[in-house]
Order: C-alpha cells, then structure tokens, then sequence
C-alpha cells in the first residue's frame, strides 16, 4: 500500500507507521536547516543505500536514512546526497538501457515515500506567516526534487502548497489570489516543457510583479545558459539543493 493507505491502517488497528514498516522507533530529530553544521558521511553509506534501493528493499533504504537523520546529518543533505543523487543515477541507468522502466517507477515511488517519513520525524521550525506553492510547468511531471524543496520551506515554518503538475494557467493565478504566497516554485526536468514554463512566469508577473511574488526556479531543464534566458521573470535560479540550503536566509522572500 501507499503511505495514505498505510495511514488509514494505522489509524484502523491504533499502531504506528513504523509498526507497520518494521522501522526502529526513534526520538523526533530537532529542526537545525544549518548548512555549516551538517555532518559528512562515508561513501559506503550511498553504496548501500543505491544497492538496497536496487534491489527493491525500502526497509533498508528507510532505516539508512533515519540513522543518518538521527545521527545529526541534516535533512538537506540526506536530501541532496542520498535521494537526489540516487535519482540521477537511476535517470542514467534508465537511459542506458541498463534498468527497465517499471524499476525506475518503483525507485521513485520508494523516494518518495521516504521523504514523507524523514519530513514527518522531522520537528517543523516556528511557524511564520510565509507561503510558498509548488509545481511543476505544463505536463512535467518529475516533482520529487520539487517535493523535496516544498519539505525544506515547511520544516523551516513555511505554508507550504504543492499543486503537482497539469495546472492550468488560470488555476495557478486563482490558487496565487486565494493564499497570496510570497514565493512560487518551479521545477523543470525535462527541457521540452521550458516553453510551458515561459508562458507561466509571464502569465504570472502580468499580475504579480517582482516585488510582490518572488518565483524560483531549478531542475535539470535549467542547466542550460541559454534555457535560463526563456525564464525572464523568475526571481532566482535555484542549482541544487546546496545552493537553496546555503543561501536560504540569505534571500529576499
């Protein structure tokens, strides 16, 4: 089952969701979203991450992940250096022909039920009155780094919406009427929904100028110069997750 199916049978038999995972229950990690402070770890630890994840065993790849967490690595970079780059060598592996496409589903779907159970043990800062909505262009439809970025704004006290992909136009502008957000996040995969992109951010900043809305963007869709050009009206072009960390107070939202 999914997590919500898992979350209806908790709720049913009174049990946890670590119950139901077999995960070792662990204390709630403190809220830190400190850069400087996170910890390194061995490259063994990504080694079996990547082979457990492979292999189709979420168990391990959860519980890697937890000890990681509760022995101070930040959520970013568990983030970053284990999910994030898992995904791009699954992408790798995929397009070489090297990994059927129902194994790349599954590794997905794996991610991100893991990033919902890292979020929830997660402890959310103080709660400021700042709203962030996310989603992606058009009909793009990789969103776990999307996900991910939404989980950090959160857990430092954000409101934070993610709308998933296929939005029209006018719905966007309406969800943006409805909660007034300060910050609108993209995220851009696949190039071929650059021009998506484009006729958003315009639609956008025909009624929400720069010093209203600020709109930042990332994805590997962006890695190209001359794509960052299309996107006139965002704000801030976000490379990495080291990138939204390290500068994340630093920006003017």
């Amino acid at each position: 089952p999914d997590l919500l199916k898992l979350k209806d049978i908790s709720d049913v038999f009174q049990v946890s969701l670590d119950y139901l995972l077999d995960i070792n229950e662990s204390v709630q990690i403190k809220h830190k979203l400190n850069i400087q402070s996170q910890l390194n770890f061995s490259p063994l630890v990504y080694r079996d991450y990547m082979e457990a994840l492979l292999g189709g065993d979420k168990k391990t790849c959860t519980n890697i992940c937890l000890s990681m967490l509760e022995s101070g690595v930040d959520i970013s970079k568990i983030y970053q250096d284990i999910i994030g780059k898992s995904l791009i060598q699954t992408g790798t592996l995929w397009e070489k022909g090297d990994l059927d496409i129902w194994k790349e589903h599954m590794i997905s779907e794996f991610s991100k039920d893991i990033i919902c159970i890292l979020h929830s043990r997660y402890k959310h800062g103080h709660k400021i009155n700042k709203t962030l909505i996310g989603l992606t262009p058009g009909s793009e439809i990789h969103n776990i780094g999307l996900k991910m970025v939404c989980s950090i704004f959160e857990l430092a006290g954000w409101n934070s919406l993610y709308l998933g992909s296929n939005i029209p136009t006018l719905s966007v502008l309406n969800a943006i009427e409805a909660y007034k957000p300060e910050v609108i996040a993209l995220s851009i995969t696949n190039p071929d929904h650059l021009e998506s992109a484009k006729h958003l951010v315009e639609a956008i900043r025909k009624h929400c100028p720069p010093d209203t809305l600020s709109i930042i963007a990332g994805g590997a869709g962006l890695h190209n110069t001359d794509a960052l050009k299309e996107l006139k009206g965002i704000t801030y072009h976000i490379k990495d997750f080291d990138d939204l960390i390290s500068n994340f107070y630093n920006f003017d939202f």
